[in-house]
């Protein structure tokens, strides 16, 4: 039973994690390794609960390090980004470019028993790469028909602010802006009565 709680409580704390470093403009290797070294940092101060007793083996006293680090590094990492995000400067707006348009197949399986999936099929998955001006790029996911109307080139407003921690944190992604083409002059035809 412990187990299972193992695997729950990592599952929920990489997730929060992951979804509070989705929305900052910092590279997330890097957060993650100040999660890890802080981690590693105050290990220390748990080795003897977490590797105690003399009458355990050396692959569970492995794999309870593993566990410690497996779910002190998204705390960490959560607890980082949490205080990022919990306070900053007013929110910016800023016209971002479209770099680049991608499409990801994604493979569907359906679960027919315990052990068994079979193939069903594949879908698209539709990613814009926006450049702010300061060079910055940001991958955001959108839907098929955001993804058939842009283009390269276009104009998007993302509004992002600084957070309490100096990590930017984006907090919306606007409307895409097509540019205008110049309209063609519009001929008035003479009607009979006038010519």
């Amino acid at each position: 039973m412990a187990t299972i709680g193992i695997i729950i409580g990592a599952m929920v704390m990489w997730g929060v994690a992951l979804g509070l470093l989705g929305g900052a403009l910092v590279n997330p290797w890097i957060v993650g390794a100040v999660g890890f070294g802080v981690a590693a940092i105050v290990f220390p101060l748990f080795l003897r609960t977490v590797a105690a007793g003399e009458h355990i083996g050396v692959w569970k006293r492995i794999l309870r390090i593993g566990v410690y680090f497996l779910l002190v590094v998204p705390a960490i990492v959560s607890a980082i980004m949490g205080i990022n995000l919990a306070g900053g400067r007013e929110s910016v707006e800023v016209k971002a470019e479209i770099a680049s348009k991608q499409t990801k197949k994604v493979n569907d399986y359906r679960r027919i028993g315990r052990n068994r999936r079979v193939y069903t099929g594949s879908h698209n998955d539709y990613y814009l790469r926006l450049r702010l001006p300061d060079g910055r790029g940001i991958d955001r996911r959108v839907n098929a028909g955001v993804y058939a109307v842009s283009s390269v080139g276009n104009k998007v407003t993302v509004r992002y602010h600084r957070g309490l921690l100096g990590m930017d944190v984006v907090d919306s992604v606007g409307r895409i802006e097509k540019p205008r083409k110049a309209r063609k002059p519009h001929f008035r035809r003479r009607t009979r009565s006038e010519q």
